[in-house]
């Protein structure tokens, strides 16, 4: 098994690249230190996939150790957990939750950060949402704009890919993973 690398938490300000969720790159940021993160479960419940994230990536011992720990549990619930009951997702919520926090505070504070989102950032939908119910109603509008923009950087960029398409050249095809990621969020990091 691989080592588990020590979890660095990167401020989201560095994580605003264009065309990018900055929450979401935090989130999968997250994600990858999880197996660490998971070693103090007395008791784990997880979900298939973080199971299986467990097996494939954690430290031996950290996985061994989990597993053993989940076994000797005496009352074994004949199903995987579901993601609402899963250690893994747990964390990563919480991850979530934290991480749109800090977006709001950045973007109160109206800095060099703030801007710096407001003209980089291209929240997926998911987290667009989810910042609109807790911003001050004064930076909605903010949130708007900055949504109006990427869906129609989006869409324009899907327009000219699928010309390109219609005539053979599929070059360019990266703008179906960030059609994805606007509309559901990075790949394998959110329920």
């Amino acid at each position: 098994m691989r080592a588990q690398a020590a979890f660095e938490r990167l401020p989201i300000s560095s994580l605003a690249v264009k065309g990018s969720c900055p929450v979401c790159c935090a989130v999968k940021h997250f994600h990858e230190s999880l197996p660490g993160r998971l070693r103090t479960e007395a008791q784990p419940q997880l979900c298939n996939f973080h199971a299986w994230l467990l097996a494939k990536s954690a430290q031996a011992e950290v996985a061994a150790s989990l597993f053993l720990n989940a076994l000797s549990i005496k009352e074994r619930i004949t199903t995987s957990a579901l993601p609402s009951t899963c250690s893994g997702c747990a964390k990563i919520h919480e991850e979530e939750m934290e991480r749109l926090r800090e977006v709001t505070r950045e973007l109160e504070r109206n800095s060099l950060t703030g801007k710096w989102l407001k003209e980089h950032a291209r929240f997926c939908l998911r987290h667009m949402l989810r910042l609109k119910k807790q911003v001050p109603a004064s930076l909605r509008n903010t949130l708007d704009e900055m949504s109006t923009r990427g869906v129609t950087e989006l869409e324009l960029e899907l327009r000219e890919f699928l010309q390109q398409a219609r005539q053979g050249d599929h070059s360019g095809g990266g703008v179906l993973g960030r059609a994805a990621e606007f509309l559901v969020g990075q790949r394998g990091i959110l329920d």
